[in-house]
C-alpha cells in the first residue's frame, strides 16, 4: 500500500490458480474496504511501526524537503504537512479519531476495484458484487474537496541546505495549469510534448559532456506536481559544489534559447524516429505486458482520468499522427511554458 496526498491505494499480488485464495483475496480487500475495526490494542502497536517508518525517512533530503516544499506549494493546502504527519500527531493517533476519518472517507463513492490477470472475468465480476454491494454511504458524508496549489506572479524561490547533503542541485519549476487527454487532439498534443522534451534533454545531455560544463546532469520534465489541477515543466540540474549560479544560469540560457529559435528540423527527425521505435517496440511486446503495468494505467484512469486505449489503437495513432507533426508546432509549446509569472 502507499498513501499520497490525495490518494490511498492497497495492491494485493496473489495466484489466480486457486480459487479459494482468491476468495480469500478478495475477503481481505473487503476488510479494508469497510470492515475494520480499529482495536484499541492494536492502534496503540501501529502508532510504533508508524513512527519507526516516519523515522526512517528522516535525513538530509527530508530535512531540505521541509525547508523548500511549503516555498513552493505556498498558499495550498498540500504545504501545511506531508501525508505520514509527524511524531506528535502518530503517537496521538485515537481509535476514535481513526474510525472517524475511516467513516467519513473509507466510503464506496471515493473507492474502486481493480483486477488484472488470467481469470474468468465472469468469475471476478461475481466475487466484486458479492464483497462489495454491500457497502454503505455514511449519513452527511463530507464533500471531496481538489486542493489547489495557487498562482504566483513573482518567483517564489527556496534555498535549502543541509550538513549532511551529498550533492548539490538546481531546480526551476512552472506551473502550467493540468492538461486533461480526452480527445485525439489533446493525443497529439502530448506526442509533441514528449518530442519537445525528448530534444531538450538531447541538448541538456551535450552540453553535461563539455568540458567545465556548467552541470555534472541536467534534464527536463513536464507532468503532474502535487495535487491534480496543476503541471510542472521542470527544468533540473545537478552541480558542483558551489556551481548553483552557474547552473540556474545555464538552463535558463538553454530555455530561453528554445523559447526564442526553437529547434531545428534535424532534431526533430531523430526525435520521431526515437518515438516511433518506442511506440513498435511497445506494440510488439504487447503480449508480455505484466499486469501490474496494466493495474498503474488503471488507477491513472481511476485518480487522474488518464486515458488507456491501449497500445494497439496507440500504436496506430502515433504512426499517424506523428509524421504529421511540423517544426512550427513542436516550437509553439515553449511559450506557453515558459512564462514570466509561477515560476519556483
Amino acid at each position: 500500500a502507499y498513501t499520497g496526498f490525495d490518494e490511498t491505494v492497497y495492491i494485493l499480488p496473489v495466484p489466480t490458480d486457486t480459487a479459494r485464495l482468491v476468495e480469500q483475496a478478495f475477503t481481505i480487500l473487503e476488510d479494508w474496504a469497510h470492515g475494520q475495526v480499529f482495536d484499541s490494542t492494536e492502534v496503540v502497536n501501529e502508532r510504533g511501526v508508524v513512527r519507526e517508518e516516519w523515522r526512517l525517512g528522516k535525513g538530509a533530503g527530508d530535512r531540505m524537503l521541509h525547508q523548500w516544499l511549503p516555498i513552493a506549494l505556498r498558499g495550498s493546502k498540500y504545504a501545511e504537512r506531508l501525508p505520514i504527519g509527524n511524531d506528535q500527531s502518530i503517537m496521538t493517533a485515537t481509535p476514535a479519531r481513526l474510525r472517524s476519518f475511516y467513516k467519513n472517507w473509507y466510503r464506496p463513492d471515493l473507492q474502486a476495484v481493480i483486477a488484472v490477470g488470467d481469470f474468468d472475468p465472469a468469475v471476478i465480476e461475481a466475487q466484486i458484487k458479492k464483497h462489495f454491494s454491500g457497502l454503505k454511504m455514511p449519513a452527511n458524508p463530507p464533500k471531496r474537496v481538489a486542493p489547489t496549489v495557487p498562482p504566483n506572479k513573482e518567483p517564489l524561490i527556496a534555498v535549502a541546505s543541509d550538513k549532511e547533503a551529498t550533492g548539490s542541485d538546481v531546480v526551476l519549476m512552472y506551473k502550467p495549469p493540468a492538461e486533461k487527454t480526452k480527445t485525439v487532439a489533446d493525443y497529439r498534443r502530448n506526442l509533441m510534448e514528449r518530442l519537445y522534451m525528448s530534444m531538450l534533454n538531447q541538448r541538456l545531455e551535450e552540453i553535461s559532456q563539455k568540458p567545465d560544463a556548467p552541470f555534472l546532469g541536467a534534464g527536463a520534465s513536464k507532468g503532474n506536481f502535487i495535487g491534480r489541477t496543476t503541471e510542472a515543466f521542470t527544468l533540473g540540474a545537478n552541480v558542483k559544489d558551489g556551481g548553483i549560479d552557474r547552473g540556474l544560469e545555464a538552463l535558463l540560457t538553454e530555455a530561453k534559447r528554445v523559447d526564442q529559435f526553437g529547434f531545428l528540423q534535424s532534431e526533430l527527425d531523430r526525435a520521431k524516429q526515437n518515438l516511433l521505435r518506442g511506440y513498435e517496440r511497445a506494440y510488439a511486446e504487447r503480449d508480455k505486458t505484466l499486469s501490474a503495468s496494466f493495474v498503474q494505467e488503471y488507477v491513472g484512469n481511476y485518480l487522474n482520468s488518464e486515458p488507456i486505449p491501449g497500445i494497439d489503437y496507440e500504436y496506430k495513432l502515433a504512426q499517424q499522427l506523428v509524421p504529421e507533426i511540423t517544426l512550427a508546432d513542436v516550437n509553439k509549446m515553449a511559450s506557453r511554458w515558459i512564462t514570466d509569472d509561477n515560476r519556483v
